[in-house]
């Protein structure tokens, strides 16, 4: 079957799909196909207070709670406050309206409620991710036919994507990285992320080695001194990576096989541009060789004499960011540390040169660098031999 075949099946198959989804529900084989495809209801869990409580507690005390208690309680007149917790008692199932007597309401136990509305909400759940199986396997060959035509230059759109969705964008990196058959490239400048995204890196990125996909990280020279970040580079170097550090970085980036990129759209990373044209594909990826080649190899040991170019580094990055007069936040983020941790480096630099404030950090360091210099000019000089020339004159 040709491929504009395939996709004409397809369609139909979508289309009838959709038509059974808005089909009278009148037989039980339209029952299971519009149950099937039918978005689930769910309860919200409503927001229940101290005044429900209270509400509840009436109910339990009394045996029965009557719409005229709620004026009692209330001193005469049902407020807004009871009128609401009631109303949320009643739809969670916590208060249940006697059968024989109108406008009475019996309490029902919590572990009912739970063991009720659990049941529904976990069903609900199942019933959702057999809908996202389904999905993922009815769009595939819709996304194999438009990725066709882009490089064969049959679609001129879509060269620039904003998503501005956090779960879009970490749907559109996995699918880009998972589709990719030669190379990652992957600039990480803003220090350690939570343990649960870096376990899911992990688990790609081992996912690409075995693949034979080549992957090259960057992070930034804080990224040496978290002894989590330094098992997990160990690791991915066993299997394969590159992984060095630099001192700055411009941003975040991932480069997908030279055809796709992510860069961040925002200042805050909550929006991310999705980047298609290749010659925009091309700078971003020369932009990361060019910090790739200055950059220094780390593969995850802790090596003295490079963790002290690095504390040099810090160094003389927050003597100069104090002296420029940034914040600790914009230092922080400078440098690729979190707030806490530059809040413990700077704590220890403190110590360490008997400063009180950010501006006698400063002054202190800039002293101490500056004479750590003039020390190793003069034992270079005292090292250098002397001038043949300079000798014979004399």
């Amino acid at each position: 079957m040709t491929r504009r075949g395939r996709t004409a099946e397809l369609g139909t198959v979508l289309t009838e799909l959709l038509a059974e989804r808005e089909r009278p529900i009148t037989g039980a084989h339209q029952v299971k196909a519009a149950r099937s495809l039918r978005r689930p209801r769910t309860t919200a869990l409503p927001p229940l207070d101290e005044t429900a409580l209270r509400l509840y507690s009436h109910a339990l005390k009394n045996g029965m709670l009557r719409e005229a208690d709620l004026a009692d309680l209330s001193g005469g007149h049902a407020t807004a406050a009871l009128r609401t917790a009631f109303a949320q008692l009643c739809e969670l199932g916590l208060l249940k309206e006697h059968d024989g007597r109108l406008g009475t309401y019996l309490p029902v136990d919590p572990r009912l409620v739970e063991a009720r509305l659990g049941g529904e909400w976990r069903a609900t759940a199942g019933h959702l991710l057999e809908q996202a199986a389904r999905l993922s396997e009815l769009l595939p060959p819709f996304g194999r036919e438009f990725r066709e035509l882009a490089e064969g230059g049959g679609h001129d759109g879509d060269e620039l994507v904003y998503l501005t969705d956090e779960d879009l964008i970490r749907a559109a990196v996995r699918e880009a990285v998972e589709q990719s058959t030669d190379e990652v490239l992957t600039a990480q400048p803003v220090g350690p992320r939570p343990a649960g995204v870096l376990e899911e890196v992990h688990e790609h990125t081992i996912a690409l080695l075995e693949r034979k996909v080549d992957v090259r990280m960057l992070y930034q020279h804080a990224a040496r001194h978290d002894p989590q970040l330094r098992s997990y580079f160990a690791d991915l170097k066993a299997h394969g990576a590159q992984v060095r550090t630099l001192d700055h970085f411009c941003e975040r980036l991932i480069v997908v096989d030279r055809s796709t990129a992510f860069l961040p759209a925002d200042a805050r990373h909550n929006t991310a541009m999705l980047i298609r044209s290749r010659p925009l594909v091309r700078f971003v990826a020369e932009v990361f060789e060019h910090n790739w080649n200055r950059a220094k190899v780390f593969d995850g040991t802790h090596n003295p004499k490079a963790a002290a170019l690095v504390s040099d580094w810090l160094k003389e990055t927050i003597v100069r960011c104090l002296i420029e007069g940034e914040s600790d936040s914009a230092i922080a983020k400078r440098i690729g540390l979190s707030p806490r941790s530059y809040a413990t480096h700077v704590a220890k630099l403190k110590a360490t040169y008997d400063a009180q404030s950010r501006f006698q950090l400063g002054y202190r360091l800039g002293l101490a660098m500056a004479a750590d210099r003039s020390n190793g000019d003069a034992a270079e000089g005292a090292s250098r031999p002397s001038d043949p020339r300079h000798t014979a004159a004399t």
